[in-house]
């Protein structure tokens, strides 16, 4: 499934998208690039929690996907992610299944799947 994927959008993934929520995130600030969106706006818009949005949006700041400037958040990929973030909302929209098989599957590759046993052993050992 990996060689589906156009290679700067395997890039992106492996680099910054750990989930769909993540993604979904995203999509919603590439599809209103002159908006600014407080957590509060994200979390409406996606039906979910403020703190999730927050997170999220956290990510995507750190990520150099979006600007953060008093709180709210505008879309802003580092020129070297804008082709890829249409790629991967173009791929998303036409073959969802493959992206969500990228993001969640083993196409993440030995270091995520290495990061994971380490959260799911930590996980284990709180319990």
């Amino acid at each position: 499934m990996r060689g589906e994927l156009p290679d700067d959008v395997l890039r992106l993934i492996a680099a910054h998208i750990d989930s769909i929520s993540l993604l979904d995130v995203l999509l919603l600030m590439r599809a209103a690039p002159d908006r600014s969106w407080s957590p509060p706006e994200v979390a409406r818009a996606l039906v979910t929690t403020e703190e999730m949005a927050r997170d999220q949006l956290a990510k995507l700041r750190k990520a150099a996907l979006a600007r953060e400037a008093e709180g709210a958040y505008t879309y802003a990929p580092d020129a070297r992610w804008e082709a890829a973030v249409d790629g991967l909302a173009e791929e998303y929209a036409r073959r969802r299944h493959v992206v969500i098989a990228t993001v969640y599957g083993a196409d993440r590759g030995p270091a995520s799947t290495l990061a994971d046993a380490f959260k799911l052993r930590k996980r284990d050992r709180d319990r």
